[in-house]
């Protein structure tokens, strides 16, 4: 059984955020205990998360016995869990068997089409980018040949 509570779990048993937590240990007076290993943790008591549950209508969860173990899945759901898996994985390991038959028969004998797409529209505003940008070619002394450069 659990004798004290960190802030982060009170508010999960509870079922409520920071803010509300606090404004309810403020309205009932309760400090929170500062942990002896570490200055930032703090704590409440359980009695304490008790009276908070009450006074807010809240119920807490069972409380097993230490050591007990806490509420796990019968052999029976596990087995059945189990099946079902392995199931859907059959289905579809059968799926992509499949589907890699459909491509092989669809790729017998044929070779992959060539891309006839037009690229015309890749060249055909290729020589006026440079001039619609202030880029004109002008032959440059110094390096003896033609280079782009911006003429304003």
């Amino acid at each position: 059984m659990t004798d004290r509570y960190s802030m982060r779990e009170a508010r999960e048993v509870l079922k409520t955020n920071e803010k509300s937590l606090k404004a309810w240990m403020r309205k009932e007076g309760i400090e929170p205990q500062i942990d002896l290993m570490d200055e930032r943790k703090k704590y409440i008591t359980r009695a304490q998360v008790e009276q908070l549950a009450r006074r807010h209508g809240r119920t807490l969860p069972e409380e097993h016995e230490e050591g007990a173990p806490s509420a796990l899945p019968s052999v029976e759901a596990l087995a059945a869990h189990i099946t079902m898996t392995q199931q859907v994985l059959e289905r579809r390991i059968d799926q992509v068997g499949q589907e890699e038959e459909k491509e092989d028969d669809q790729g017998k004998g044929t070779e992959a089409a060539p891309d006839l797409r037009p690229t015309s529209h890749i060249r055909a505003g290729a020589s006026s980018f440079p001039e619609s940008h202030g880029i004109r070619e002008q032959v440059r002394e110094d390096t003896g040949g033609a280079r782009p450069v911006a003429i304003q």
